[in-house]
């Protein structure tokens, strides 16, 4: 990694959550993982929210950079989130994101999210990725 062409990680999740309404499962979402992600951003119509297409189209602009697909997962407005697929997502966006390093500099990423998008379990309100941004010999 460069300066000059950075490799930046993309990932995300979203989701508009409604306690009230029946638990979102993982059937529910659009799921893009690795270069799917990237090559989806890329298309006229994406099917991902605008933030993540406009991050890359605006990147694509600015100068040569790798973008890294990592995970993104979003719903449309939904209940609480299954808990065992939200799991599963953080632990996949963990495992992904480690095995992507080198990435452009950062302490690691908090991931966190709110007591009603979540289906209530034992662990705590947010957890940490401990991951640390190595950088390449210039």
């Amino acid at each position: 990694m460069s300066a000059s062409r950075p490799r930046v990680a993309i990932l995300g999740f979203s989701i508009e959550c409604n306690r009230f309404a029946p638990v979102a499962m993982r059937a529910h979402f659009s799921y893009f993982t690795g270069p799917d992600l990237v090559a989806e951003a890329r298309l006229p119509a994406p099917r991902m929210l605008g933030e993540i297409p406009g991050f890359v189209a605006n990147m694509d602009a600015t100068g040569p950079w790798d973008p890294v697909g990592i995970a993104f997962a979003a719903a449309e407005p939904n209940g609480p989130v299954d808990h065992v697929f939200f799991t599963e997502l953080m632990t996949d966006i963990e495992q992904r994101l480690t095995e992507a390093l080198p990435v452009a500099p950062s302490t690691g990423a908090e991931l966190v999210h709110s007591p009603s998008c979540v289906q209530r379990s034992s662990r705590s309100k947010v957890r940490k990725v401990d991951v640390e941004t190595r950088r390449a010999p210039a």
